[in-house]
């Protein structure tokens, strides 16, 4: 398995959650830290406005975001630089409102194992509704 850390993202006003933090930290397969969320409600406007821009895609998306969907995009985008920052070629990335499921570190492994540089590798918890290719699967 080439994934050698964890991250998991949680608010540190959040404190409701840190004993599934702490479960989180002790169930990982690989070393695991606390990543400090970036907490929306606390960004000044100036800052939140520099983020949004309405109408940058079309079709431009319906709703207004508000400030935890940009807290959130910060948090994820601080931690896509860190990765980039201290060279880690692969990073488990996980929210504080996952469990780690018995045979998880396999499912890890797996797809450690077929990962290649660049790719982006979500466990899902649904169905998918969308056209999707099967890269590898384990049986």
């Amino acid at each position: 398995m080439n994934v050698s850390q964890a991250l998991v993202v949680t608010l540190r006003r959040a404190t409701a959650r840190q004993p599934q933090v702490q479960r989180i930290l002790q169930a990982c397969p690989v070393p695991c830290e606390i990543h400090d969320a970036v907490d929306g409600k606390l960004l000044a406007d100036d800052e939140l406005q520099r983020w949004v821009e309405p109408r940058l895609h079309s079709p431009s998306y319906p709703f207004p975001l508000n400030v935890g969907e940009v807290g959130c995009f910060l948090s994820h985008r601080g931690i896509w630089q860190r990765i980039v920052d201290e060279g880690w070629e692969q990073t488990l990335v996980v929210e504080d409102d996952i469990e780690l499921e018995p045979g998880f570190e396999e499912s890890l492994a797996f797809a450690s194992d077929h990962a290649k540089p660049g790719d982006y590798v979500q466990f899902q918890v649904r169905p998918f509704s969308s056209p999707h290719r099967v890269m590898a699967q384990q049986s």
